[in-house]
């Protein structure tokens, strides 16, 4: 629950099937087909105008080509115009021999010139109208020659031009260009209805694109427009949505049933749910950015507090930390903190992230539970200590019997003495290990460093002395330094290093291993052997007072032994476990919090 801390500053994401656009300071999120309909749209316009100037490059092509073809035209109408016009002012001369004719006849051929040289010009990449104007412009050379030879013999005599006039030639001639024309003005006008059917044809195809290429991309644009309307939509759903998810997280937070609070470097109480404010009776705008956390402290822990802060926040965490709370009312009450500390992308400090909770009611049955312990361990210490006398009686009185009338005795009273006699040692042996198992509960834990790693061997060393006969590999490890009492420690190494000896007595070749393994936590410790082992659904079994899950007459013993390991380990703040297999062997292991120096730092 505490992870909820963090998802109150910052937004919730929503996930999309987007594609993410960064720009600075802002992130967009839209889908991958509005972003494929936009690039889409581009691309068409972009082939449009593309398009567009290609057309428009050729329709100018093709238009000048039509234009061009009209002044081949032109020019060629122009110099059989100036032709037949220099026929007619020809024939005039020769007819009438008035100088009148002559002018015009003289402008006129130097304007057939003109034309030819803008012919020559505007077909000289037209190989067949090239190949035909060299021919014209030779018959129009040698049709001015015959005029300018006709009207030179008319000046001087009529009847002699007459008869240059009469013989055909000039005819002739003028039916030769006639024909070349018509042949160039035909090819021309051929060139021309195919330059201007292209030009038609290409406006009209460009047309047909372009409209197509606008439907297409006004498709697309309303494509876009829904698909962005949709987004739209489904993010204000999705927003919509994350203010409710938000909604219930700040109402969980609020009214989760423990508190939670924010500190930030210096101490202050920059978040507190409503839970937390409830009980110290306060307002928000009361505490939050206001009050130090030292400030709601009871005296006796603020100097505690204060000390340790500084190393909670290079250490990181803390884990079930009592402290006493003033409420408003000047009245306090107990709370257990729990709390994991948030740094920046540099390791800097930002915040603690804090779980607490009310520890009234735990820390009063907690003291009714001690009370009651007391009470049981006293009694059960009375009653152990009132029966070893009566005990110690039976049992002396069975060995005089046994030393001074055994031969007066038949084989089923030597049978039923040996019965008195070793049940009264089995009961003495169980009442020394229920004293054993109430003076662990009573005795007074002064804790320091233990190196577990000698205390191990020493126990091993005097345990296996007595077992000299057995071939036993016990092998310890490097094993962590931890911090407890070392006395009970030490009785929780006897217990369960003897325990393993006891369950491998079968076992030709006996293999004991003791391990550690240590987290941020707690270390590990574990003693594991190849012995008896135990059903695992009898696991529940082993650690109570007189539990037992093999045989008396296989394995000695009183069940109290597991019991004493669960007593001492629970007084240091640990646990206890164990895992087995039938003939397979067992495993046993107890864990030690790692030293409260380290461990647990306020909040």
């Amino acid at each position: 629950m505490i992870q909820l801390l963090d998802k109150l500053d910052k937004p919730i994401a929503v996930k999309f099937n987007c594609t993410y656009l960064y720009s600075e300071g802002m992130k967009l999120y839209i889908q991958q087909r509005v972003i494929a309909g936009f690039l889409l749209a581009i691309a068409i316009i972009s082939a449009l105008a593309v398009y567009s100037y290609l057309n428009n490059k050729r329709s100018i092509r093709e238009s000048f080509l039509v234009s061009h073809s009209n002044e081949v035209l032109y020019h060629i109408e122009q110099v059989w115009s100036i032709t037949a016009n220099l026929e007619s002012a020809q024939r005039a001369y020769t007819i009438t021999g008035n100088e009148v004719f002559v002018q015009p006849y003289k402008e006129s051929s130097g304007e057939v010139h003109q034309h030819l040289d803008d012919l020559k010009s505007l077909i000289a990449d037209n190989a067949y109208q090239y190949e035909r104007f060299l021919i014209l412009r030779k018959l129009i050379d040698e049709k001015l020659l015959f005029n300018q030879k006709l009207l030179d013999t008319r000046q001087k005599n009529f009847e002699e031009a007459q008869t240059i006039h009469a013989s055909l030639e000039g005819k002739n001639l003028m039916d030769k260009i006639y024909t070349v024309i018509a042949d160039m003005q035909e090819h021309e006008k051929m060139l021309l209805r195919q330059r201007t059917e292209q030009r038609e044809q290409g406006i009209q195809n460009f047309n047909w694109a372009y409209i197509a290429l606008l439907l297409v991309t006004a498709g697309l644009l309303i494509f876009v427009f829904i698909s962005i309307n949709k987004n739209l939509q489904a993010r204000f759903h999705a927003e919509e949505s994350a203010k409710e998810a938000a909604s219930r997280i700040q109402d969980i937070y609020d009214n989760a049933p423990c508190g939670y609070h924010s500190l930030d470097a210096k101490g202050i109480v920059t978040e507190m749910n409503k839970t937390w404010l409830d009980w110290l009776g306060y307002d928000r705008s009361e505490i939050i950015n206001r009050v130090r956390f030292s400030d709601i402290l009871a005296p006796g822990n603020v100097e505690l507090f204060n000390s340790r802060f500084e190393t909670f926040k290079t250490q990181g965490f803390v884990r079930d930390l009592e402290f006493d709370i003033i409420r408003k009312d000047k009245t306090t009450f107990p709370i257990l903190l729990n709390a994991t500390a948030v740094y920046d992308e540099n390791g800097n400090f930002q915040k603690s992230r804090s779980m607490a909770i009310d520890y009234s009611q735990r820390r009063e049955a907690n003291l009714r539970i001690m009370a009651l312990n007391q009470e049981l361990e006293a009694f059960t210490y009375s009653v152990s200590h009132d029966l070893r006398a009566p005990l110690r009686s039976i049992d002396g009185y069975a060995r005089i019997l046994s030393e001074d009338y055994m031969d007066k005795f038949d084989a089923e009273g030597k049978r039923v003495l040996n019965i008195v006699v070793n049940n009264a040692r089995k009961m003495g042996q169980l009442i020394d290990d229920l004293l054993e198992f109430s003076r662990v509960g009573r005795k007074e834990i002064i804790k320091g460093v233990v190196d577990m790693g000698k205390l191990a061997q020493y126990v091993s060393e005097e345990l296996l002395f007595n077992e000299s006969s057995r071939k036993i590999d016990l092998k310890i490890d490097t094993l962590e330094v931890t911090t407890g009492d070392a006395h009970l420690l030490r009785q929780v190494w006897i217990n369960t290093i003897s325990n393993a000896i006891k369950y491998t007595s079968r076992k030709e070749h006996a293999l004991i291993e003791i391990t550690s393994q240590s987290s941020a936590f707690e270390t590990i410790y574990c003693i594991k052997d190849n012995g008896a082992g135990f059903d695992m659904q009898y696991v529940h079994k082993l650690f109570g007072v007189f539990q037992r899950l093999h045989r008396a007459q296989d394995f000695q013993g009183t069940g109290v032994g597991l019991a004493i390991v669960h007593r001492i380990i629970s007084r240091h703040g640990g646990k206890v476990w164990a895992e087995g297999k039938v003939d397979e062997g067992a495993s046993f292991y107890f864990s030690l919090p790692k030293s409260t120096q380290t461990s647990k730092l306020p909040l």
